[in-house]
Formats: C-alpha cells, structure tokens, sequence
C-alpha cells in the first residue's frame, strides 16, 4: 500500500504500523479469487457480439429448418416457423442484446453458456450476446455511497478502550466503486452491502486497536488526534491503500465526530468516581482521628450512598481543626484535631 504517515497527537499512542489497515479474512479469500471480467469501453459497440448473435440465430434457424423437413417440405414450417420463432424471441430478448448505459454507470451481464466471465459495458450503447442475462446490481461511477453510522442506531460505532471503558462515536464514509478492469475484477466479487459491512468492521476494528493503547482519557483530550488517525486510514485522498486495492473501492477519508463515553460507560464511570471519593473521604476522616467504621459510615451518607443525620455547626470556635470532602461533602470540626 502507500506508505501514508499518521499524523502525530500529543498524549495518543497510535498502535504499532498505524498506517497499515488489516484485511479481514474472508475479504482476503474474496480478493483472492477475482471475478473474471471483460470490459467493454465507452467507444466500443462489442461488434463481436452482434457477430456472435447473428450468426447462432441463422445456426439455429437452418437446424430448425432440417428438422422441419424431415417432416414436411411446406414452406410454412420449413420457412416461416422458424423465422417466426426466431423473430419472437428477439423481441423478447431485445433488452439483452443491445443495451444503452447512461453517463458514468456500468452494467454486468453474466453469459454462463459461452464464456465464465462477467462482461461490463461502460457508458453507451453496445450490443450484447444473447446467451448473456444483465444483473440486477447498476454500477455508478458518479457518486458515491454513503455510510451513516449514527449514536442511538443500529448502526452506532463502538469501540473499547484500554481501562475497560466504552466510546461512541459518529461515523460517515463516502466510496465508491473504481472504474477499471482490476478494480471490477474484485469490487464485484461483492455487493454493495457487503462493501459496507466490511468497510464499517475495517474502521471498528482499527478504532478498538487506536483504544487499546489509550485510555478513555487519552481519547476524550485527544479527540482531534482520533479524526487525524481516522481521516488517513485508508491512504488520504491522493493515495490507493492496500485495503482498496483489495476491494475495488475508492474510499474518501471518513469523518468522525460526537466522540465520547457510551451511556454504560458513563454510568460505571460516575460509580467508579463516587467510590473513589468515599475512599478519599474515609483517609481524611480517619486521619482526623474518626474511626474508620464511623469514617466510613460519614462518607458513604455525604456522597449518598447511605441515609444519615447530618448536624450542621455554625461559628466554629477559633483553634478548631476542619476537614472538607470536595463540593459536596461535609466538613467536620473539632479542637485539638477531634
């Protein structure tokens, strides 16, 4: 692939061959084993294949014509019955031999009796055997696929970090298949769904390896850190990466946005938070000559984790020592550090 430098980000450690995206294996069992394809260009009207239908079409109607005549030597089926037959079917077969592409579009049509291979006609209008049956699938050149993936849908990015937390994200990426020969060869060895199915796994997969080595933290102070590291993931706008190569594909730098801590997350980190501040107020507290049962029993009722009468002092005589638990705790007072 192009080698393509991630930008560095002050307090985010990138994983090792940050550049390098992985390719899921059973995308490379895909890649492997490209669709045979024959391009038909815009300029060419794929003459051999009107050669091909006219001549199988008089084929047919002289060997129906001799199996006519040893029946019968009347014109009417020796003649017109199997010029009729041939007339009708290309009326109804007329769609697929000739076809006319609008502007930057594909079709695919698979001719599984005379050749294996997927023949795309690139825009214009081309004449097409008759053996061949056009697949459902359009293939546009002309703009790109959309992959929304948005928080609170079903198509949410999720990705663990390093100290076991969550982070949800907002996800858009553009692709689109590339218009070549190669590239066909293995874009349609999928469709568009599946495209994006694997795009999407690629992106997750890269952002759980970018949360192994961080923190929740790090990620969260260093948001535009993770938008560099996903911007470049498949190579920048200028350079083909080996994970489009692969697919086919030409991917413009995703966009991510919204990063923050998934609502499971935040509410295990705001526990986490509480029962380190009831840990913190209970070592002042015993430091302040309370008893840890009592300490503890203060600190749990301050911060709610327990119902507790709380006494309120007003004018704390002069020489008092005082101890305060954060915005919200209480404060204790007594002389000679009691």
């Amino acid at each position: 692939m192009a080698d393509v430098p991630i930008p560095p980000s002050a307090g985010l450690q990138l994983p090792p061959n940050a550049a390098d995206i992985p390719v899921p294996a059973g995308a490379m069992v895909n890649a492997n084993e490209p669709v045979p394809v024959r391009y038909v260009q815009a300029t060419d009207k794929d003459w051999g294949a009107l050669v091909f239908n006219i001549a199988s079409v008089l084929l047919i109607c002289c060997l129906i014509s001799l199996a006519a005549r040893q029946k019968t030597s009347s014109p009417i089926f020796t003649v017109a019955m199997p010029l009729g037959l041939i007339w009708v079917y290309c009326v109804y077969k007329r769609p697929d031999i000739w076809t006319s592409v609008p502007s930057r579009e594909a079709y695919a049509f698979q001719d599984s009796l005379i050749s294996k291979k997927v023949t795309v006609y690139a825009q214009g209008g081309h004449f097409v055997r008759w053996t061949s049956t056009k697949q459902p699938d359009v293939i546009s050149f002309k703009k790109h696929q959309v992959i929304s993936c948005k928080k609170d849908t079903k198509s949410e990015i999720r990705f663990p970090t390093r100290d076991g937390y969550e982070i949800e994200a907002d996800l858009t990426i553009m692709f689109r298949r590339r218009d070549n020969e190669e590239a066909l060869s293995r874009s349609l060895r999928f469709d568009i769904n599946q495209l994006e199915v694997l795009i999407k796994a690629t992106v997750v997969a890269r952002l759980s390896d970018l949360g192994g080595y961080n923190d929740y933290n790090d990620i969260l102070q260093n948001k535009v850190g993770v938008k560099r590291f996903v911007a470049v993931m498949f190579g920048g706008e200028r350079a083909i990466s080996e994970f489009e190569e692969m697919t086919g594909t030409e991917i413009l730098d995703p966009l991510i946005e919204n990063v923050d801590l998934t609502p499971e997350s935040k509410q295990i980190f705001n526990v986490n938070a509480k029962a380190r501040v009831i840990a913190k107020a209970i070592e002042i507290l015993v430091n302040a000559g309370v008893s840890a049962d009592e300490a503890a029993k203060i600190a749990q009722a301050t911060e709610g984790a327990a119902t507790r009468i709380i006494h309120t002092y007003e004018g704390v005589p002069q020489g008092a020592k005082v101890v305060a638990l954060g915005n919200e705790g209480i404060a204790i007072a007594g002389k000679g550090g009691k």
